[in-house]
C-alpha cells in the first residue's frame, strides 16, 4: 500500500522539480560571483598567522579547535595517522581584495580534498567550496584557481571542510 496517493504525486513531484531547479540557479549565481571575485587583482599570503584572526575564527569554527598547517608543513594526508598530533588540513594559499578573503586548503583522511572559503560571500559570513583536485601536475596556483572557478564544474558548493 502506497503511502502518497496519485492526488499527492503531481504537487509532490513539481515541489522536488522546482527545489532542484532553485538548488541550480544557486549554484549558477555562485558560480558567477566566484567568477567576478577571482576576476579582480588578489594579494596572496602563505601563512595561516597572515590571516586576519576575525577570518580564521569563521573559516576554522566548524573544525572544532583543529589546527592547519602551513604550506610546506607536515599533515594527515591520509586515513593511515602517522602521528596524532598532526593536522588534518594544511594551507595552500589565502588571497583578498578589499574586504573578502579567499582560503583554499586541503584536508586528508580516507579521501584527500581540496576546499575554498570565501568570507564573506552572498551574505553569508562564510561560504565553502569544494574544488576540482588538478589533474596531471599538481598546480595549486591563484592563476589554476581562477581557471577552475571559469569553467563549469571545477568549484561547488560544499559543506565546512
Amino acid at each position: 500500500m502506497s503511502l502518497l496517493k496519485p492526488k499527492t504525486l503531481v504537487p509532490a513531484a513539481l515541489l522536488s522539480v522546482s527545489l532542484l531547479s532553485l538548488a541550480a540557479t544557486a549554484r549558477a549565481d555562485d558560480a558567477a560571483a566566484l567568477r567576478k571575485l577571482f576576476a579582480q587583482p588578489l594579494q596572496t599570503v602563505y601563512r595561516w598567522s597572515e590571516i586576519p584572526p576575525n577570518v580564521r575564527k569563521l573559516v576554522s569554527a566548524p573544525w572544532h579547535g583543529e589546527s592547519i598547517a602551513d604550506p610546506g608543513q607536515p599533515f594527515q594526508v591520509s586515513d593511515a595517522v602517522v602521528d596524532p598530533n598532526l593536522p588534518w588540513r594544511r594551507l595552500i594559499f589565502a588571497a583578498h581584495a578589499a574586504n573578502v578573503w579567499i582560503v583554499y586548503y586541503e584536508r586528508g583522511g580516507i579521501v584527500h580534498s581540496f576546499h575554498l572559503a570565501v568570507v564573506p560571500f552572498r551574505g553569508k559570513d562564510v561560504e565553502y567550496f569544494g574544488v576540482m583536485p588538478p589533474m596531471g601536475k599538481e598546480d595549486y596556483s591563484l592563476q589554476r584557481l581562477r581557471a577552475l572557478a571559469a569553467k563549469s564544474g571545477g568549484i561547488w558548493a560544499s559543506e565546512a571542510g
